[in-house]
């Protein structure tokens, strides 16, 4: 999939739900991972992850938006609240932190991708398959 065929997040585009979830359930899922968005658990397989609550809601973000790019101005302004830029340094050590507890080679990332100059973008295991959201892992 080239970048040019990529859906940038919009900033009112962040905080919604895609129609294919459903809103007010606590789980999100896709393949081997499931999100327990009320513990911030990520379930891997047969592997327990625990997040911190802002690698949680990097990784919500990413989830409801799978494909599309993130930009980094905006992750900072919805987890973080801020528009100062210099943060951006944060985002980037929270996001290395978070591939360190998802993915299986955190120095070649497949799951959350750089999109250099644009920002980042979730790549769920199997593209085809849909993020689903659920009451309970």
């Amino acid at each position: 999939m080239s970048d040019e065929t990529l859906e940038l997040v919009r900033p009112t585009k962040l905080k919604s739900t895609p129609r294919r979830l459903k809103a007010d359930l606590s789980c999100l899922s896709c393949g081997p991972l499931v999100l327990d968005m009320n513990t911030m658990t990520l379930t891997k397989g047969s592997e327990v992850i625990k997040l911190t609550p802002k690698e949680g809601q990097l990784l919500i973000a990413f989830m409801r938006h799978p494909g599309q790019i993130l930009p980094r101005e905006l992750l900072i302004k919805e987890i973080w609240n801020t528009t100062y830029l210099d943060d951006i340094r944060m985002l980037h050590v929270h996001i290395r932190w978070l591939r360190k507890k998802i993915e299986d080679d955190p120095s070649h990332p497949k799951l959350i991708q750089t999109v250099r100059g644009r920002g980042y973008r979730f790549v769920p295991p199997d593209p085809e398959e849909q993020i689903q959201q659920s009451e309970t892992p």
